[in-house]
């Protein structure tokens, strides 16, 4: 499972930003899938100036809105 989760989080790391907002959707939608998998590494490339704050912060907020809108549009049809 652990090797599972490395490799998604290599995948989706590698889209850059949009894989930061895919894998903050999943985590905010149905799917059992940690957020943390998305912003430790997102958090590291930060720091070493790889990606910057900002769209990191709004991909992942967006992605977060997407994925409860989601369930909020699931539960109520």
């Amino acid at each position: 499972m652990e090797e599972l989760i490395k490799q998604a989080s290599e995948f989706f790391m590698s889209l850059g930003y949009f894989g930061i907002f895919i894998m903050m959707f999943l985590e905010s939608s149905f799917f059992p899938f940690p957020s943390e998998v998305a912003l430790l590494p997102a958090g590291y490339l930060i720091g070493t100036k790889e990606m910057s704050f900002i769209p990191v912060l709004l991909a992942g907020t967006l992605g977060s809105l997407g994925g409860a809108y989601l369930n909020y549009f699931l539960g109520r049809t």
